[in-house]
């Protein structure tokens, strides 16, 4: 045989040693669905009224919640911290010989410590005044009687619903138990004679010398008596032995917000004000979520309207009827 047959030619050794080399991969396309029948899916969204509505009612529901919560719990934790410095205030005015018996007290101001354990009252402070802002820190005396324990009536106010409800037991208060009151003249011992309604016959006429401490208050019955009071109660206690002297001074009439189930109209001014700075952080904050991340804007953001929600709320609360 011919040799030129049995010799490669360079072309084709190359062309050979090539074909045998491996290539590389060529990866595959995912197989395409093809569907005449479907089409895409469109998402579906709610007319525009319907979503203000619905944000509309959310931002009712949490007002809601909020007012309850705050109403019967946090008004609490509220009152129990002005007691504490009440509290020590009134026990080193005691100690100094400085606690105000007299007329030209301020409305706010500790003037007595009350115990009637049968009512659940242990060491509580009384504050001059009887408006709502005043209830709000503890039972209040009506300013145009004479202070507990002092010849004449007395009368002290508390809420029966909100802020610690420090007087939503009195009507467990029943003729005979003992009521005690001390104030910068001393002390002095009540014994209750009667728990009493509304229309119901007033007290007899009080001696020369002697005096009466007269509790009022809202409550209910049955099912609704710790939220729906329905009625205001009396409870009429006589003082044991002669009152104290009573200083000059006293008011001769009480001012319309401090009268049983008023409110005070002059919280609504500072109250437009809280709702305005409450409006100008929640933008604040809407604003902050377009640059900041989610937890930073509720770290920044959260204690700064939870406090402004506080105060407004507080405020609000005067606007009701002070006993509730």
């Amino acid at each position: 045989m011919s040799s030129g047959l049995l010799t490669r030619t360079p072309e084709r050794a190359t062309r050979s040693r090539g074909a045998h080399r491996a290539r590389p991969a060529v990866p595959l396309a995912p197989a395409r669905r093809t569907n005449s029948s479907s089409r895409p899916i469109q998402q579906y969204q709610l007319p525009g009224g319907i979503l203000v509505a619905r944000s509309v009612l959310g931002c009712f529901t949490l007002l809601a919640v909020w007012l309850v919560l705050y109403g019967l719990l946090l008004s609490g934790v509220q009152e129990d911290r002005s007691q504490t410095g009440l509290y020590a205030k009134l026990r080193a005015e005691f100690a100094s010989e400085t606690a105000p018996v007299g007329g030209g007290i301020k409305n706010g101001a500790p003037v007595a410590l009350l115990d009637a354990p049968k009512a659940g009252l242990r060491q509580a402070v009384v504050v001059e005044g009887t408006s709502s802002a005043d209830l709000q820190k503890g039972p209040g005396h009506l300013v145009n009687t004479v202070l507990p324990g002092q010849a004449g009536i007395s009368a002290i106010l508390g809420k029966g619903v909100t802020f610690g409800a420090p007087f939503a037991n009195i009507t467990k208060l029943a003729a005979g138990d003992p009521i005690t009151v001390t104030t910068g003249q001393g002390v002095a011992h009540y014994v209750v004679n009667d728990v009493r309604g509304s229309g119901d016959p007033l007290p007899p006429a009080l001696a020369t010398g002697q005096g009466r401490l007269t509790f009022v208050a809202v409550v209910g019955s049955g099912w609704r008596a710790g939220w729906a009071p329905t009625q205001t109660v009396y409870v009429d206690a006589t003082l044991q032995g002669a009152g104290f002297a009573a200083p000059p001074g006293r008011p001769t009439q009480t001012p319309s917000e401090q009268s049983p189930m008023e409110g005070s109209a002059g919280a609504l001014y500072p109250l437009v004000l809280w709702l305005q700075l409450l409006v100008a952080a929640g933008v604040a904050v809407a604003w902050a979520r377009g640059h900041w991340r989610g937890w930073q804007v509720w770290l920044a953001g959260a204690p700064i309207v939870f406090a402004i929600s506080w105060m407004a709320t507080e405020t609000a609360a005067r606007l009701l009827p002070n006993l509730l």
